[in-house]
């Protein structure tokens, strides 16, 4: 491993201080780590650390990776809006005195599940967001378990209302030397979402799949004001008309034909992979 590499595993380790820790799958194909790109050989991520599973209980392929992030070192200042009651329909959270075994140190800890849960969430879709950028055949990772020094937290759905997650509590030139190291890509545009509000948007809409409207927030998301080639006049045409792009049109049935040279879905998918790659790797540079 190279030095500077190895630096930067043991200060993710050093700011990496917590016992939260995701068990991840992605439908049984493996290795989910390695896809990662956070493997002994590779610079590692000072935002997150993902790794193989080595606990003998586990048995199943869907569970062979786990990952623990530094944004749960400190979860009082993540930006993530909850309900003043904890007691949700989309989180099977627990209420003090419900049960005779559960004291004030379980309720925080389970309060503080729900958060976590979202700071997992945030992360594995902009971590399936950058892939997906990048490989069509990417399988898209999600949380399985959540798990507080080894032991099981109630399960929690997405509730869709975290914010970009900002920067981690980490000195500066650390990230800037992480930011400008020779790590993966995909990583370096999954520490610049939590930051980058331009970065965030694109990777967010990539996960999303194939779909018209979905590009079209990409595009406008990157050439809002700008002047456009005929090759984006095209993608605009066909997105925006439904005898066009059908069902899936930007906007909804209307009456009148156009005929313009029409894109096919797959096409739109290649020019706006490539005009975001273009611009998100000028975010990095």
């Amino acid at each position: 491993m190279k030095n500077t590499a190895f630096k930067m595993y043991i200060n993710a380790f050093g700011y990496i201080n917590n016992n939260w820790e995701f068990r991840l799958t992605n439908n049984g194909s493996r290795p989910i780590a390695t896809a990662f790109g956070c493997s002994w050989d590779d610079i590692p991520s000072i935002y997150f650390h993902c790794y193989e599973n080595d606990d003998p209980y586990i048995d199943s392929p869907a569970l062979s990776a786990s990952f623990k992030t530094v944004y749960c070192s400190n979860i009082e200042l993540i930006n993530c809006p909850l309900e003043e009651d904890h007691q949700t329909k989309d989180c099977n959270n627990i209420r003090l005195g419900e049960w005779p075994n559960i004291d004030d140190y379980t309720s925080q800890e389970e309060r503080e599940a729900k958060i976590v849960w979202q700071i997992g969430y945030e992360l594995i879709s902009l971590v399936n967001g950058a892939f997906l950028l990048f490989d069509d055949n990417f399988r898209k990772v999600e949380i399985a378990e959540l798990r507080h020094n080894g032991s099981l937290m109630p399960y929690c759905n997405n509730l869709k209302s975290m914010k970009m997650l900002g920067k981690p509590d980490i000195p500066e030139e650390i990230i800037q030397a992480q930011l400008t190291s020779e790590m993966d890509d995909r990583l370096k545009l999954i520490h610049k979402a939590t930051e980058d509000e331009g970065v965030w948007r694109i990777l967010k809409y990539f996960e999303m799949g194939k779909d018209w409207a979905t590009y079209f927030k990409i595009f406008e998301t990157i050439k809002k004001g700008k002047k456009f080639t005929d090759e984006e006049k095209r993608f605009k045409k066909t997105a925006n008309n439904y005898s066009l792009s059908g069902i899936n049109s930007r906007h909804g049935f209307k009456p009148v034909e156009i005929k313009p040279p029409s894109m096919t879905i797959d096409e739109a998918h290649i020019f706006i992979r490539n005009l975001a790659k273009e611009y998100l790797m000028n975010k990095i540079k």
